[in-house]
C-alpha cells in the first residue's frame, strides 16, 4: 500500500486531523496530522492494514478539540502551576515544563535524552532564557520561581498557550506579538525551539 494522505482543515475553534497511513512508518503505523504536524499515532495488525487502507479511500475525518489557554490563565502562576505539556521523540527522550515555561519538577526541560535508550534519561537543556529588545527596552520571556521571588516574571506577557498540536507560546510585548513553538525531532536527540513575530 504505497500512498500517503494529508488533509487538515480548521472548523472554528477545532482542527480536524485526518487518518495517514504509510509503509514508511514500522508496523503499519496510523499517524494522525495537522499540516505536517504529527498529532497521535496508534499501531495496526498485518491484518488490519488492508480494511484500514481500503476506509481511507473513503472519508476518514476524526473531530479534535485544541488544548487552548488564553490570558486569564496565563498570567495567573498558581493556575499553571499544574498545567504542563510533554513532548516526545520516540527513543525515549522528551521536553517538558509548566505552560508558562516555569520548571516546577526535576526533570522538566528542553532536551531531556535518554542516554542508554529508554532509561537513563539526563536533562541536557534545561530551558532558553529569552529577552526581547524592543526600542532599547528589553522584556524578559521566560519564568522562574525560586522561593519567595518570581524573576523574570514572562507569564505576564504570555496571551496565550495551546497544543497545536506542538506546545506554542504566544506572547505580547509592546504592541508586537511573538510566537514560539517547541517540538521535539522523531528519533534524534534533537529540540527545535521556533519564533514568529506576527
Amino acid at each position: 500500500w504505497p500512498f500517503e494522505l494529508a488533509i487538515s482543515s480548521h472548523v472554528g475553534s477545532a482542527t480536524r486531523f485526518v487518518c495517514i497511513y504509510s509503509p514508511v512508518f514500522p508496523c503499519g503505523t496510523v499517524k494522525l496530522f495537522s499540516g505536517w504536524r504529527i498529532g497521535q499515532s496508534m499501531t495496526l495488525g498485518k491484518g488490519a492494514r488492508r480494511t484500514f487502507a481500503k476506509r481511507l479511500l473513503q472519508p476518514c475525518v476524526m473531530e479534535r478539540d485544541m488544548i487552548r489557554f488564553g490570558e486569564t490563565v496565563c498570567n495567573n502562576l498558581d493556575a499553571t502551576a499544574g498545567r504542563e505539556w510533554l513532548e516526545t521523540n520516540g527513543i525515549g527522550g522528551f521536553a517538558s515544563a509548566t505552560i508558562t515555561g516555569c520548571h516546577t519538577r526535576r526533570y522538566h526541560g528542553l532536551l531531556v535524552a535518554a542516554t542508554k535508550p529508554p532509561v537513563g534519561r539526563l536533562v541536557l537543556l534545561s530551558k532558553l532564557e529569552e529577552t526581547l529588545v524592543v526600542n532599547g527596552r528589553e522584556f524578559e520571556l521566560g519564568t522562574n520561581r525560586y522561593p519567595g521571588a518570581v524573576h523574570p516574571q514572562g507569564f505576564r506577557l504570555l496571551k496565550e498557550f495551546r497544543l497545536d498540536p506542538f506546545p506554542t507560546f504566544l506572547f505580547e510585548v509592546a504592541g508586537i506579538e511573538i510566537e514560539k513553538m517547541v517540538f521535539m525531532v522523531q528519533g534524534e536527540n534533537t529540540t527545535v525551539v521556533e519564533y514568529r513575530i506576527t
